[in-house]
């Protein structure tokens, strides 16, 4: 669908920069109209640097608060793309005690946080809170509340073999640097 509007787009474009309007006691054609420019209707995002490469995240980022077998848990999640072929996205997990996580740092050797970034491919993930010992991962929510939730983040995320059900079988040695993690998102109703 979304290659189908650029396309669109694409083609209405063509034929109104090929129209000619004259006007005038000369004929003199009239300059071409520019478009205005399109400002992005959302403040929400999920930005960061994988491996020293600016990624910015703006498709279905949202934050929401789950029940697990391990406790209260803060997900954040964001995708590049609205395509259903464009797997890649970042999602990260914090897990808290009580109704709602306070604003402070959380990190790997304190508290229990996962990463998982996953390119544009459906088999491939990178993961980060289950190597051991764990690598120097943190999460910081600067922000919660009013519905929605900001902070920063950066973590070391290993390739992870998983059994297609979610769970993690293998932790491989490759890994990706996040760097530069911030975000500010809204949470789920």
């Amino acid at each position: 669908m979304k290659r189908l509007t650029l396309i669109l787009c694409g083609i209405i474009f063509f034929f109104i920069s090929c129209q000619k309007e004259f006007t005038g006691p000369d004929n003199a054609t009239d300059p071409p109209v520019t478009p205005p420019v399109t400002p992005r209707t959302t403040s929400y995002y999920i930005r960061f640097k994988l491996d020293g490469a600016a990624k910015e995240y703006l498709i279905d980022d949202t934050a929401a608060i789950s029940v697990s077998p391990l406790g209260n848990r803060l997900d954040i999640q964001g995708y590049k793309s609205p395509s259903d072929d464009d797997y890649e996205g970042i999602g990260f997990a914090v897990y808290f005690e009580g109704t709602t996580p306070p604003a402070r740092t959380y990190t790997s050797d304190a508290d229990l946080i996962f990463f998982a970034y996953s390119p544009n491919d459906p088999d491939l993930i990178y993961s980060a809170g289950f190597k051991t010992p764990p690598t120097a991962d943190t999460v910081v929510i600067t922000k919660i509340g009013n519905g929605e939730v900001s902070g920063t983040f950066k973590a070391t995320v290993y390739i992870t073999q998983t059994d297609g059900n979610g769970s993690v079988t293998g932790v491989g040695d490759e890994y990706k640097k996040i760097t530069n993690g911030e975000f500010k998102v809204p949470m789920a109703k």
